[in-house]
């Protein structure tokens, strides 16, 4: 015999900002919130900057289970897009 299966409810919101600080900076910050617990969730900021033949990217999920950052630099040539450097850290270990 099965037991009852489990029920989970779930009401969001999203939001998303975004804008370019200059021509080569772009900023763009998201978040839901979640309507049954009354707290913010999924906040995350990426910024990009393009670095003429190179572009630099950092992502920020600054608070909740999935908090991390990533740091990428990496050539912008097509052919050559798999060069890159990476710096990331997350508390639960999932990027």
């Amino acid at each position: 015999m099965r037991g009852a299966p489990s029920v989970f409810t779930n009401s969001t919101i999203g939001a998303q900002l975004g804008f370019n600080l200059t021509r080569n900076w772009k900023i763009t910050a998201s978040a839901n919130y979640d309507l049954l617990s009354k707290k913010i969730a999924a906040p995350q900021i990426t910024v990009y900057r393009d670095l003429h033949c190179w572009e630099l990217n950092f992502a920020w999920v600054p608070t909740g289970q999935y908090r991390n950052y990533r740091v990428e630099i990496r050539l912008k040539t097509p052919m050559l897009r798999d060069l890159k450097v990476t710096k990331q850290f997350s508390d639960s270990g999932v990027y």
